[in-house]
């Protein structure tokens, strides 16, 4: 429960019955049985009982309301609750926890909307099923991801946080309680930068802190890196006698972490091995015997060859700062010549090259701009920066819903309604994130969209 100030007041009430005077019988009004949420099934929109919000809900197939079960929560960037729920459901069975998925979670929330909802959400979850006390994590993507760090900061019942594709909201007090914290980031994110940062910053915190990347982009991450991220937090429950020991679950552990070592090893990965070193100690310390491995990441920490390779990072990181302000600069003066030439430039680079990754951020920071300059154009009526900026989003990410439902304000701004309702559709068609962008603006009113 959050920790707040509390006002209490007073009601008295009395009621005189009079010598001789029947007591009348009151009957309370009963409570309407729940509905029944069968387990082993997705459940995409599950009412909340005080509201009309909706949340998403798998259940493992061996749950049993008897005894108490850990939860994750997922927050997703455009309140796509079931999404994450469908996508991992098989990990609910395996490492045997309640999956639920909020619907009314978004980009664009201000934090107290953002407090309140998860608030509603976690008594919503309390009152439907068996939940663990001590065991409530929260798994978030992008926007999301800040939502559920900025819940486990205001909360003191979060135990852990994965956060995919973004870091810590904006917080300027200090970090006094402790909790578990995975960042998850795609090689090709342009995000990924920022949570290499972060990771750095919270060895000043009491937070224990790992983190994962995968060869992605800015998006949920694969099932099979979700499932470390949940090993992880079930061995550091297990760590703080929250869970019961689990020699199988720790013995995978080990050898999938061991083969992984001597991977990297034989490719002369030396940053990634020294990051493996350490997400091994992390997760295992105190609970057996890791020596070995913390000498292994002193000496590669001392070698020569791994210093080259920090520091070739470390200027390619400097190169990436650079090329983004590049970016940012020509956007603002709507250089579009100069954008589409490096887009195509950058495009070029292929896998296997040292630059390809920077270039997929690179690439992604450009669409990324690409929507927020162009959505900002149409919000101050500015048609012809609007022009522009939909010109270099539509060479960087033509097939995005996204990009139609710009076109589709764009269109109605310039009165081409026909050519307007028709990318909205098209937007709608090939899976808008959030559905209600076009309904919700008021612009779109006059496309009579249903």
């Amino acid at each position: 429960m959050k920790k707040r100030n509390l006002f209490l007041g007073l009601a008295l009430s009395a009621i005189v019955l009079l010598a001789g005077c029947k007591k009348q019988k009151t009957h309370q009004p009963k409570t309407p049985p729940l509905p029944p949420i069968s387990a082993g099934q997705v459940h995409p929109n599950v009412p909340y009982l005080s509201s009309g919000a909706t949340f998403a809900v798998y259940l493992p197939a061996s749950y049993d309301k008897q005894r108490p079960w850990p939860v994750l929560f997922f927050f997703d960037a455009h309140a796509r609750g079931s999404l994450p729920v469908k996508r991992y459901r098989k990990l609910a069975d395996q490492f045997g926890m309640i999956f639920i998925g909020a619907n009314n979670l978004k980009n664009g929330l201000n934090v107290q909307a953002i407090e309140n909802r998860a608030d509603n959400l976690f008594e919503e979850a309390s009152k439907r099923f068996n939940i663990q006390a001590n065991r409530k994590y929260i798994m978030g993507f992008s926007g999301g991801a800040r939502s559920a760090v900025l819940t486990a900061l205001v909360r003191d019942d979060v135990t852990g946080v994965i956060g995919c594709g973004a870091g810590f909201p904006q917080w300027r007090q200090p970090i006094t309680r402790a909790f578990a914290y995975i960042a998850i980031g795609g090689k090709g994110d342009f995000n990924l930068s920022e949570l290499r940062v972060l990771n750095e910053q919270l060895n000043r915190s009491p937070i224990r802190h790992w983190l994962l990347e995968f060869n992605g982009s800015h998006e949920w991450p694969p099932v099979s890196v979700t499932k470390k991220a949940l090993a992880i937090l079930q061995l550091d429950a297990i760590r703080n006698g929250l869970a019961k020991s689990d020699p199988n679950l720790i013995g995978q552990f080990v050898k999938e972490e061991t083969n992984l070592i001597d991977s990297l090893k034989r490719k002369n990965d030396l940053l990634a091995l020294a990051d493996e070193y350490r997400l091994f100690i992390n997760t295992l310390e105190g609970m057996g015997a890791i020596q070995s491995v913390k000498k292994a990441y002193k000496d590669l920490l001392k070698s020569k060859a791994y210093q080259r390779q920090k520091a070739q990072e470390r200027q390619q990181a400097l190169q990436e700062v650079d090329l983004q302000k590049e970016i940012q600069d020509a956007f603002k003066k709507q250089d579009i010549s100069y954008l589409k030439t490096l887009f195509h430039k950058l495009k070029r680079t292929k896998i296997g090259q040292k630059d390809y990754w920077v270039a997929r951020r690179a690439t992604a920071f450009m669409s990324l701009l690409g929507y927020l300059y162009a959505q900002q154009a149409l919000q101050k009526k500015d048609i012809s920066a609007a022009q522009n900026y939909l010109k270099i989003y539509t060479v960087t990410d033509p097939n995005n819903a996204d990009r139609y439902y710009l076109q589709a304000w764009l269109d109605i701004l310039t009165d081409k309604i026909p050519q307007a309702r028709q990318a909205a559709k098209k937007a709608l068609e090939i899976g808008l994130d959030d559905r209600q962008k076009i309904f919700a603006n008021p612009a779109f009113s006059v496309l009579e969209l249903h």
